[in-house]
């Protein structure tokens, strides 16, 4: 008799998600994007705020009522004066002033110093799309949350995968940097109109409209002065001939178009010419050619006290030969060198350039 045994096999199934979770958090999916839309409208209108006035606007013994007409125009938004800043009785578009405003935004200051005695204790704010001038009161009530992925910052700030000292060091810098916005507005400066909560490298900042448009302008200022978070590093190898006189090879090392020079001439040949794009606080390595005839080139970051500081290693495997040497690279200086590997004379030199660097080639 044959016996035929028949396995079975058991599949295992992954839970099926709770109705009601999944639509809790489709939910709350649409919220926030809700509220993220909002946040980008407001902070648009703010921005408004700091356009140019048409050319050659001046106001001279016009009333408040006439500037804040022009200012609304120019902004094509709504703006609503808080009780608290003008008073109760009104009147205040009455009220006489001369400026000749560069923005908007310098205009709606002159008419709140015309108008307010308090003038120093306002600030101009967004609510639901509408231009307000309000005070402290006010602005807790204009509170929105938004949230800051800031992973590639923490890179440019020096703040490596695994070092909890250098993440920790980061993100207490940034959390000065963001307070630079109204200090005393902070919980952690003793106010109560603007925080901050930490998510790994995620920063969810509960501020207003206003607040959220400077932190805006800072970041970018920032970014704009980080580090570049990439190299894009350069490199030639060049076996230099038998032919190539002692004065040609001089200037070759010094300079990269007397290298073209030598090689056009026929004083030396390019042997490779490797790119390599890496993260700046990282090391990279490229490698060309076979085990018996190759050339490697590892980049390091290095400590330095001042600037950025790279060491280029590099291994020349040839005719059975292996010849190791180091270069000290700055980015946007080149660094070169010439070595004798396997019966070879080689010169190697390597640039490194920031983004920056490289827009400005193009």
């Amino acid at each position: 008799m044959l016996a035929i045994a028949l396995a079975s096999v058991v599949f295992a199934q992954v839970p099926a998600k709770d109705p009601r979770a999944a639509a809790a958090e489709k939910q709350a999916a649409f919220v926030a994007q809700v509220a993220a839309t909002a946040l980008n409208q407001d902070v648009a209108l703010l921005q408004r705020l700091d356009t140019p006035f048409p050319k050659g606007v001046t106001f001279t013994d016009a009333t408040a009522g006439e500037v804040v007409k022009a200012i609304r125009a120019a902004a094509k938004s709504p703006i609503e004066f808080d009780a608290r800043a003008v008073g109760e009785s009104g009147g205040w578009e009455a009220t006489r002033l001369s400026c000749e405003p560069a923005t908007v935004r310098h205009a709606l200051d002159a008419v709140l110093r015309a108008i307010s005695p308090e003038y120093e204790q306002y600030v101009i704010d967004v609510a639901a799309g509408v231009i307000v001038v309000t005070d402290e009161k006010g602005q807790r009530t204009l509170r929105t949350t938004a949230p800051y992925t800031l992973e590639p910052t923490f890179a440019r700030m020096g703040a490596r995968d695994g070092d909890a000292a250098a993440f920790e060091r980061t993100r207490r810098e940034l959390d000065e940097f963001f307070m630079m916005t109204r200090h005393g507005a902070w919980e952690a400066n003793g106010g109560d109109i603007a925080r901050i909560a930490w998510t790994g490298t995620v920063a969810t900042i509960d501020a207003t409209p206003a607040m959220h448009h400077d932190i805006r302008k800072r970041l970018a200022q920032l970014e704009e002065s980080l580090p570049s978070a990439t190299l894009e590093w350069s490199f030639a190898i060049a076996e230099i001939g038998q032919k190539a006189d002692a004065a040609s090879v001089d200037a070759a090392l010094g300079a990269r178009d007397a290298l073209d020079k030598l090689v056009k001439d026929g004083g030396a040949s390019v042997v490779a010419a490797p790119k390599l794009l890496a993260a700046a606080n990282d090391a990279a390595e490229i490698s060309i050619g076979s085990d018996a005839d190759a050339i490697s080139i590892k980049v390091e970051p290095t400590p330095a006290r001042t600037g950025r500081v790279f060491v280029v290693r590099v291994k020349v495997t040839h005719g059975g030969a292996v010849t190791e040497f180091a270069l000290r690279a700055i980015p946007g200086v080149r660094a070169a060198a010439i070595v004798d590997a396997g019966g070879r004379r080689l010169l190697i030199e390597g640039l490194g350039l920031t983004e920056a660097m490289q827009k400005f080639r193009k």
